[in-house]
């Protein structure tokens, strides 16, 4: 769980609904929702990320929240808001919540199943599955050829080792973000 100061221009997403920031009552509930017009869930789904911050309301400079993140102004930090599900709770509400939970010494737990996943998110996981495990093998293959202090030949151009394990550097950033995102999969849909 983080909290994120968000500026008076930056918006946060949450599936299809947007918050901003109202400059007329920064002090008050400060958030303003709008329903967004271009549809962000596939973009959500790749980026395995329950919501996003758009930094001076732009889609390309972005920050990824997750569940329990808390969103407050920079101009009136005291006033909070926690991401829950698909939405933005007032802490102060969710903390009432929380605090009648707790007081209760036996509360009647319901065991529910995992959330099954849409059928276009199994796709992107196995799309991201094979995707890893293609990967792999191109790296094992990398490191053997940069052992051995190989030459790679890239549009005509011949490449020494050092080249080599540059790429594989920058393939093993790739492969732990490939593996975050799947993490973050199995954690949510398989126990």
């Amino acid at each position: 769980m983080k909290k994120y100061l968000i500026n008076q221009d930056d918006t946060v997403r949450v599936g299809q609904s947007i918050y901003k920031i109202d400059p007329n009552s920064p002090e008050t509930s400060f958030l303003v929702h709008t329903t967004a017009l271009k549809n962000y869930e596939n973009r959500l789904i790749k980026n395995g990320v329950d919501a996003e911050i758009f930094h001076a309301g732009n889609d390309q400079n972005t920050t990824a929240l997750m569940q329990g993140d808390i969103i407050a102004s920079k101009q009136e930090p005291r006033i909070a808001f926690i991401l829950i599900s698909n939405q933005l709770m007032s802490l102060h509400e969710a903390k009432y919540a929380l605090d009648a939970y707790s007081e209760n010494r036996n509360p009647n737990v319901v065991s529910l199943p995992s959330p099954s996943p849409s059928p276009q998110i199994e796709q992107e996981y196995n799309k991201r599955a094979d995707q890893l495990d293609k990967d792999i093998s191109t790296v094992k293959a990398l490191i053997e050829n940069a052992e051995n202090e190989g030459y790679e030949t890239i549009d005509g151009v011949m490449y020494g080792a050092s080249h080599t394990w540059r790429e594989i550097a920058q393939m093993a950033l790739d492969l732990a973000d490939q593996q975050e995102w799947i993490e973050r999969y199995e954690d949510k849909y398989c126990e």
